[in-house]
Protein backbone atom coordinates (compact mmCIF):
# COMPACT_ATOMS: atom_id res chain seq x y z
CA UNK A 1 0.00 0.00 0.00
CA UNK A 2 1.19 4.06 -0.82
CA UNK A 3 2.44 5.38 2.24
CA UNK A 4 -0.50 8.34 3.04
CA UNK A 5 -0.03 11.70 1.65
CA UNK A 6 -1.27 14.88 3.39
CA UNK A 7 -2.98 15.95 -0.52
CA UNK A 8 -5.62 13.34 0.07
CA UNK A 9 -8.87 13.55 1.31
CA UNK A 10 -10.63 10.82 0.20
CA UNK A 11 -10.64 7.44 2.67
CA UNK A 12 -11.32 5.68 -0.46
CA UNK A 13 -7.74 7.18 -1.50
CA UNK A 14 -6.08 5.13 0.99
CA UNK A 15 -8.23 1.67 0.91
CA UNK A 16 -7.58 0.92 -2.75
CA UNK A 17 -4.59 -1.99 -2.20
CA UNK A 18 -5.98 -3.06 1.39
CA UNK A 19 -7.36 -5.74 0.05
CA UNK A 20 -4.18 -7.29 -0.89
CA UNK A 21 -2.52 -6.82 3.42
CA UNK A 22 -2.88 -10.33 4.87
CA UNK A 23 -5.62 -10.50 7.30
CA UNK A 24 -3.61 -10.42 10.75
CA UNK A 25 -2.93 -6.91 10.25
CA UNK A 26 -5.64 -5.48 7.84
CA UNK A 27 -7.61 -4.36 11.04
CA UNK A 28 -4.40 -2.30 12.32
CA UNK A 29 -4.01 -0.70 8.45
CA UNK A 30 -7.37 0.38 8.51
CA UNK A 31 -6.76 1.67 12.13
CA UNK A 32 -4.19 4.08 10.66
CA UNK A 33 -6.02 4.99 7.61
CA UNK A 34 -8.78 5.98 10.15
CA UNK A 35 -6.60 8.09 12.38
CA UNK A 36 -4.49 9.75 9.79
CA UNK A 37 -7.87 10.87 7.58
CA UNK A 38 -9.07 12.03 11.18
CA UNK A 39 -6.12 14.78 11.49
CA UNK A 40 -5.99 15.71 7.74
CA UNK A 41 -9.51 16.79 7.19
CA UNK A 42 -9.70 20.11 4.77
CA UNK A 43 -12.19 21.94 6.47
CA UNK A 44 -11.50 21.29 10.34
CA UNK A 45 -8.16 22.86 12.12
CA UNK A 46 -5.71 20.33 12.62
CA UNK A 47 -5.16 20.49 16.31
CA UNK A 48 -4.70 16.56 17.14
CA UNK A 49 -0.62 16.41 16.62
CA UNK A 50 -0.49 19.28 19.40
CA UNK A 51 -2.33 21.27 21.68
CA UNK A 52 -0.10 24.43 20.20
CA UNK A 53 -0.73 23.46 16.64
CA UNK A 54 -3.22 26.54 16.05
CA UNK A 55 -4.18 29.34 18.45
CA UNK A 56 -8.02 29.63 19.08
CA UNK A 57 -8.95 32.76 17.43
CA UNK A 58 -10.95 33.30 20.82
CA UNK A 59 -7.42 34.14 22.54
CA UNK A 60 -6.52 36.94 20.31
CA UNK A 61 -8.84 39.28 21.92
CA UNK A 62 -7.88 38.57 25.25
CA UNK A 63 -3.87 39.17 24.08
CA UNK A 64 -4.65 42.78 22.80
CA UNK A 65 -6.54 43.35 25.92
CA UNK A 66 -3.90 42.98 28.13
CA UNK A 67 -2.41 46.74 27.60
CA UNK A 68 -2.04 48.88 30.68
CA UNK A 69 -0.56 51.79 31.62
CA UNK A 70 2.53 51.37 33.20
CA UNK A 71 4.48 54.64 34.72
CA UNK A 72 6.54 56.15 32.51
CA UNK A 73 8.94 58.40 34.57
CA UNK A 74 9.77 61.74 33.05
CA UNK A 75 13.67 62.97 33.21
CA UNK A 76 12.70 67.27 32.34
CA UNK A 77 12.00 69.81 35.03
CA UNK A 78 11.76 67.51 38.20
CA UNK A 79 8.71 65.95 37.26
CA UNK A 80 10.10 62.38 38.21
CA UNK A 81 10.11 63.50 41.45
CA UNK A 82 6.05 63.33 41.56
CA UNK A 83 6.21 59.89 40.03
CA UNK A 84 8.60 58.49 42.29
CA UNK A 85 5.98 60.18 45.16
CA UNK A 86 2.88 58.73 43.36
CA UNK A 87 4.80 55.23 42.50
CA UNK A 88 5.23 54.73 46.11
CA UNK A 89 1.74 55.06 47.11
CA UNK A 90 -0.75 54.75 44.60
CA UNK A 91 1.22 53.49 41.91
CA UNK A 92 2.26 50.54 43.75
CA UNK A 93 -0.91 49.19 45.26
CA UNK A 94 -2.37 49.80 41.33
CA UNK A 95 0.80 47.59 39.79
CA UNK A 96 0.00 45.14 42.21
CA UNK A 97 -3.78 44.70 41.53
CA UNK A 98 -3.69 45.10 38.03
CA UNK A 99 -0.78 45.47 36.03
CA UNK A 100 1.01 42.33 37.66
CA UNK A 101 -1.95 40.23 37.16
CA UNK A 102 -1.67 41.53 33.01
CA UNK A 103 1.51 40.56 32.90
CA UNK A 104 0.64 37.00 34.88
CA UNK A 105 -1.69 36.33 32.07
CA UNK A 106 0.08 37.90 28.98
CA UNK A 107 3.20 35.70 29.89
CA UNK A 108 0.57 32.97 29.66
CA UNK A 109 -0.21 33.52 26.65
CA UNK A 110 2.66 34.79 25.31
CA UNK A 111 4.16 31.14 26.15
CA UNK A 112 1.24 29.55 24.08
CA UNK A 113 1.48 31.56 21.38
CA UNK A 114 5.20 31.17 21.19
CA UNK A 115 4.93 27.43 21.62
CA UNK A 116 2.70 27.42 18.33
CA UNK A 117 5.02 29.56 16.49
CA UNK A 118 7.92 28.16 16.93
CA UNK A 119 6.52 24.75 14.71
CA UNK A 120 7.11 27.43 11.90
CA UNK A 121 9.47 30.21 12.63
CA UNK A 122 12.11 29.97 15.43
CA UNK A 123 13.75 33.42 14.86
CA UNK A 124 10.73 35.68 16.69
CA UNK A 125 9.38 35.24 19.76
CA UNK A 126 6.53 37.48 21.49
CA UNK A 127 7.70 38.78 24.65
CA UNK A 128 6.61 42.58 25.20
CA UNK A 129 3.23 43.52 25.37
CA UNK A 130 3.70 45.72 22.46
CA UNK A 131 4.57 42.83 19.96
CA UNK A 132 1.47 41.44 20.20
CA UNK A 133 -0.09 42.66 16.85
CA UNK A 134 3.19 41.28 15.07
CA UNK A 135 2.72 37.87 16.90
CA UNK A 136 -1.15 37.56 15.26
CA UNK A 137 0.69 38.90 11.90
CA UNK A 138 2.69 35.93 12.21
CA UNK A 139 0.16 33.89 13.62
CA UNK A 140 -2.08 34.84 10.15
CA UNK A 141 0.91 34.77 7.93
CA UNK A 142 1.66 31.02 8.84
CA UNK A 143 -2.10 30.06 9.27
CA UNK A 144 -1.76 29.29 13.07
CA UNK A 145 -4.68 30.42 13.90
CA UNK A 146 -8.47 28.70 13.83
CA UNK A 147 -11.78 29.83 14.29
CA UNK A 148 -13.31 28.22 17.27
CA UNK A 149 -16.12 30.74 17.34
CA UNK A 150 -19.61 30.64 14.93
CA UNK A 151 -18.52 32.02 12.07
CA UNK A 152 -21.77 33.09 9.43
CA UNK A 153 -19.94 34.48 6.39
CA UNK A 154 -19.96 37.92 6.08
CA UNK A 155 -21.53 39.29 3.36
CA UNK A 156 -19.13 40.47 -0.08
CA UNK A 157 -20.32 44.43 1.00
CA UNK A 158 -20.02 43.99 4.58
CA UNK A 159 -16.03 42.11 4.13
CA UNK A 160 -15.45 45.54 1.37
CA UNK A 161 -16.54 48.34 3.99
CA UNK A 162 -14.80 47.11 6.40
CA UNK A 163 -11.33 46.98 4.71
CA UNK A 164 -12.41 50.47 3.55
CA UNK A 165 -12.64 51.54 6.69
CA UNK A 166 -9.02 52.99 6.64
CA UNK A 167 -8.15 55.90 3.98
CA UNK A 168 -5.31 54.06 3.47
CA UNK A 169 -5.88 50.03 2.25
CA UNK A 170 -2.22 48.58 1.56
CA UNK A 171 -1.05 45.59 2.47
CA UNK A 172 0.10 46.64 5.60
CA UNK A 173 -3.22 49.07 6.39
CA UNK A 174 -5.69 45.32 5.41
CA UNK A 175 -3.02 43.26 8.28
CA UNK A 176 -3.87 46.36 10.59
CA UNK A 177 -7.52 46.02 9.60
CA UNK A 178 -7.45 42.17 10.89
CA UNK A 179 -6.00 43.01 14.09
CA UNK A 180 -8.85 45.16 13.71
CA UNK A 181 -11.60 42.71 13.40
CA UNK A 182 -9.43 40.37 16.34
CA UNK A 183 -10.06 43.06 18.87
CA UNK A 184 -13.46 43.95 18.15
CA UNK A 185 -14.38 39.66 17.64
CA UNK A 186 -15.69 40.23 14.13
CA UNK A 187 -15.64 35.97 13.75
CA UNK A 188 -17.50 36.60 10.17
CA UNK A 189 -14.98 39.55 8.64
CA UNK A 190 -12.10 37.28 9.70
CA UNK A 191 -13.78 34.36 8.01
CA UNK A 192 -14.54 36.14 4.63
CA UNK A 193 -10.83 37.47 4.79
CA UNK A 194 -9.65 33.81 4.83
CA UNK A 195 -8.06 34.09 8.34
CA UNK A 196 -8.87 30.78 10.37
CA UNK A 197 -9.89 28.90 7.89
CA UNK A 198 -6.99 26.98 6.40
CA UNK A 199 -4.73 24.38 8.39
CA UNK A 200 -0.98 25.68 9.15
CA UNK A 201 1.33 25.81 6.17
CA UNK A 202 4.48 23.64 5.47
CA UNK A 203 7.25 24.67 7.38
CA UNK A 204 10.00 23.59 5.02
CA UNK A 205 8.30 24.68 2.04
CA UNK A 206 7.64 28.10 3.06
CA UNK A 207 11.53 28.52 3.93
CA UNK A 208 12.60 27.29 0.95
CA UNK A 209 10.69 29.15 -1.42
CA UNK A 210 11.59 32.27 1.65
CA UNK A 211 15.20 31.65 1.14
CA UNK A 212 15.33 30.74 -2.43
CA UNK A 213 13.81 34.85 -3.52
CA UNK A 214 16.23 36.29 -0.95
CA UNK A 215 19.19 34.39 -2.60
CA UNK A 216 21.59 37.13 -3.79
CA UNK A 217 19.18 40.07 -3.32
CA UNK A 218 20.92 43.45 -1.74
CA UNK A 219 20.67 44.01 2.40
CA UNK A 220 19.97 40.53 3.19
CA UNK A 221 21.92 39.59 6.49
CA UNK A 222 22.28 35.43 6.13
CA UNK A 223 23.61 35.27 9.37
CA UNK A 224 20.23 35.38 10.81
CA UNK A 225 18.72 32.58 8.78
CA UNK A 226 21.37 30.39 10.81
CA UNK A 227 18.94 29.44 13.39
CA UNK A 228 16.86 27.48 10.57
CA UNK A 229 18.01 24.22 9.17
CA UNK A 230 16.64 24.91 5.98
CA UNK A 231 18.90 27.58 5.27
CA UNK A 232 20.81 24.91 4.76
CA UNK A 233 19.32 23.31 1.89
CA UNK A 234 19.12 26.50 -0.54
CA UNK A 235 22.75 26.28 -2.06
CA UNK A 236 25.82 24.90 -1.63
CA UNK A 237 27.40 28.31 -1.53
CA UNK A 238 25.44 29.53 1.40
CA UNK A 239 26.18 26.42 3.20
CA UNK A 240 29.63 27.29 3.20
CA UNK A 241 29.20 30.95 4.03
CA UNK A 242 26.62 30.03 7.10
CA UNK A 243 29.66 27.77 8.66
CA UNK A 244 31.72 30.76 8.67
CA UNK A 245 31.63 32.94 12.01
CA UNK A 246 29.47 35.83 11.72
CA UNK A 247 31.93 38.83 10.55
CA UNK A 248 31.54 42.30 11.99
CA UNK A 249 28.86 44.82 10.71
CA UNK A 250 31.57 46.65 9.16
CA UNK A 251 31.80 43.65 6.85
CA UNK A 252 28.37 42.79 6.54
CA UNK A 253 27.86 46.50 5.83
CA UNK A 254 29.74 46.07 2.71
CA UNK A 255 28.82 42.48 2.06
CA UNK A 256 25.24 43.79 2.09
CA UNK A 257 25.76 46.46 -0.80
CA UNK A 258 27.48 43.93 -2.96
CA UNK A 259 24.14 42.37 -5.02
CA UNK A 260 24.16 45.73 -6.36
CA UNK A 261 26.85 45.24 -9.00
CA UNK A 262 28.39 48.28 -8.44
CA UNK A 263 31.20 49.32 -6.15
CA UNK A 264 29.82 50.00 -2.78
CA UNK A 265 32.22 53.25 -2.46
CA UNK A 266 32.34 55.06 -5.67
CA UNK A 267 31.24 58.45 -5.61
CA UNK A 268 31.28 60.23 -9.26
CA UNK A 269 32.14 63.48 -9.18
CA UNK A 270 32.03 66.33 -12.13
CA UNK A 271 34.86 66.35 -14.58
CA UNK A 272 37.18 69.04 -14.52
CA UNK A 273 35.22 71.84 -16.02
CA UNK A 274 31.87 70.73 -15.71
CA UNK A 275 29.44 72.10 -12.13
CA UNK A 276 26.90 68.56 -12.39
CA UNK A 277 27.36 64.94 -13.36
CA UNK A 278 24.87 63.37 -15.47
CA UNK A 279 21.91 61.60 -14.01
CA UNK A 280 23.54 58.52 -15.94
CA UNK A 281 26.98 58.53 -13.91
CA UNK A 282 25.08 59.64 -10.76
CA UNK A 283 22.93 56.05 -10.78
CA UNK A 284 26.20 54.37 -10.71
CA UNK A 285 26.83 56.02 -6.82
CA UNK A 286 27.31 53.03 -4.45
CA UNK A 287 25.33 52.83 -1.11
CA UNK A 288 28.20 53.82 1.03
CA UNK A 289 29.29 56.24 -1.43
CA UNK A 290 28.32 59.43 0.55
CA UNK A 291 30.23 57.96 3.47
CA UNK A 292 32.47 60.25 5.03
CA UNK A 293 36.24 59.62 3.95
CA UNK A 294 36.95 58.00 7.56
CA UNK A 295 34.05 55.71 7.72
CA UNK A 296 34.51 54.47 4.07
CA UNK A 297 38.06 53.89 5.13
CA UNK A 298 36.55 51.87 8.20
CA UNK A 299 34.24 49.55 6.16
CA UNK A 300 37.21 49.07 3.18
CA UNK A 301 39.45 47.48 5.62
CA UNK A 302 36.88 45.47 7.86
CA UNK A 303 35.65 43.85 4.01
CA UNK A 304 39.55 44.00 2.89
CA UNK A 305 40.55 41.72 6.92
CA UNK A 306 37.47 39.24 5.68
CA UNK A 307 38.02 38.97 2.33
CA UNK A 308 41.54 37.71 2.73
CA UNK A 309 40.79 35.35 5.74
CA UNK A 310 38.12 33.53 4.07
CA UNK A 311 40.13 33.58 0.83
CA UNK A 312 43.32 31.84 3.06
CA UNK A 313 40.47 29.02 4.57
CA UNK A 314 38.60 28.57 1.74
CA UNK A 315 39.89 29.50 -1.52
CA UNK A 316 39.54 31.59 -4.31
CA UNK A 317 37.05 29.18 -6.34
CA UNK A 318 34.20 28.66 -3.25
CA UNK A 319 34.91 32.27 -2.50
CA UNK A 320 34.13 33.25 -5.97
CA UNK A 321 31.28 31.05 -5.79
CA UNK A 322 30.42 32.54 -2.43
CA UNK A 323 30.12 35.85 -3.97
CA UNK A 324 28.22 34.80 -7.23
CA UNK A 325 25.46 33.03 -5.58
CA UNK A 326 24.65 34.81 -2.23
CA UNK A 327 25.79 37.82 -3.15
CA UNK A 328 24.97 38.58 -7.01
CA UNK A 329 28.70 39.56 -8.07
CA UNK A 330 31.44 38.47 -9.66
CA UNK A 331 35.41 38.22 -8.92
CA UNK A 332 36.06 41.37 -10.78
CA UNK A 333 34.19 43.67 -8.76
CA UNK A 334 35.66 42.93 -5.60
CA UNK A 335 39.02 43.08 -7.06
CA UNK A 336 38.07 46.75 -8.32
CA UNK A 337 36.80 47.32 -4.82
CA UNK A 338 40.14 46.72 -3.59
CA UNK A 339 42.01 48.65 -6.09
CA UNK A 340 43.08 51.99 -5.59
CA UNK A 341 40.68 54.26 -7.62
CA UNK A 342 42.78 56.27 -10.68
CA UNK A 343 41.04 59.66 -9.81
CA UNK A 344 40.30 61.50 -6.39
CA UNK A 345 41.92 63.49 -3.71
CA UNK A 346 45.33 61.64 -2.42
CA UNK A 347 43.61 59.71 0.41
CA UNK A 348 41.39 58.45 -1.96
CA UNK A 349 43.75 57.01 -4.10
CA UNK A 350 45.98 55.76 -1.40
CA UNK A 351 42.80 54.26 0.31
CA UNK A 352 43.49 55.96 3.63
CA UNK A 353 42.32 58.66 6.26
CA UNK A 354 42.53 62.06 4.94
CA UNK A 355 43.81 62.69 8.93
CA UNK A 356 46.59 59.18 8.08
CA UNK A 357 50.20 60.24 9.58
CA UNK A 358 52.98 60.05 6.95
CA UNK A 359 54.18 56.72 8.48
CA UNK A 360 50.34 55.07 7.46
CA UNK A 361 51.05 56.91 3.71
CA UNK A 362 54.16 55.57 2.95
CA UNK A 363 53.04 52.57 4.14
CA UNK A 364 49.78 52.06 2.18
CA UNK A 365 51.75 53.33 -0.80
CA UNK A 366 54.30 50.85 -0.49
CA UNK A 367 51.46 48.13 -0.39
CA UNK A 368 49.76 49.27 -2.84
CA UNK A 369 52.75 49.67 -5.23
CA UNK A 370 53.74 46.03 -4.64
CA UNK A 371 50.61 45.13 -5.71
CA UNK A 372 50.23 46.93 -9.15
CA UNK A 373 53.86 47.55 -10.20
CA UNK A 374 53.75 46.80 -13.53
CA UNK A 375 57.29 44.70 -12.62
CA UNK A 376 54.95 42.65 -10.70
CA UNK A 377 51.55 42.54 -12.19
CA UNK A 378 50.33 42.35 -16.08
CA UNK A 379 47.48 43.41 -15.81
CA UNK A 380 46.60 45.83 -18.89
CA UNK A 381 45.67 48.53 -15.99
CA UNK A 382 48.55 48.10 -13.77
CA UNK A 383 50.71 51.24 -15.60
CA UNK A 384 47.50 53.90 -14.96
CA UNK A 385 46.94 52.67 -11.55
CA UNK A 386 50.72 52.57 -10.76
CA UNK A 387 50.90 56.27 -12.12
CA UNK A 388 48.01 57.55 -10.42
CA UNK A 389 49.80 56.33 -7.20
CA UNK A 390 52.77 57.75 -7.84
CA UNK A 391 50.55 60.92 -8.24
CA UNK A 392 48.94 60.79 -5.02
CA UNK A 393 51.50 60.33 -3.29
CA UNK A 394 53.47 63.07 -4.34
CA UNK A 395 50.95 65.32 -3.20
CA UNK A 396 49.96 63.86 -0.07
CA UNK A 397 54.25 64.48 0.66
CA UNK A 398 53.75 68.18 -0.33
CA UNK A 399 50.10 68.81 2.01
CA UNK A 400 52.73 67.76 4.75
CA UNK A 401 55.67 69.55 3.96
CA UNK A 402 53.22 72.62 3.41
CA UNK A 403 51.47 72.27 6.78
CA UNK A 404 54.90 72.22 8.59
CA UNK A 405 56.28 75.57 7.11
CA UNK A 406 52.65 77.21 7.06
CA UNK A 407 53.09 80.10 9.32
Amino acid sequence: MNKPTGGRTRKEDYTTSVMRVPDPVKPKVIELIEKFHQTRQPDKPVTSNSQYWQIPASLIPELLELGGDEPSFETSCGIEKQYVRWWKTEGKIKWEKEWRENLERFNALADRVNECLRQVDNTWTLAFLEDASEAIQKLCEYRLIYLDQPATAATPLEAVQWVLGSHLVGADDLKWKIVDAFWEKQWGILKALEVGIYPPINRREYWLENYAEQLGKPNVNYWQWRQNPESREIANELTQLLQLPEPSEDTRRVLECLAEGKDPFYDPKPREGQMFIGFDVFLTKGALGDCKPDLKQRYREAFRKWHQTVLAQLGQDTLEGIYRVCYGCDWILIESIFAPPFVGAWWDVLQVSPSATLEEVKSAYRAAAKIWHTDVNSSPIAKARITALNKAYEEAKASFTSYKYRV
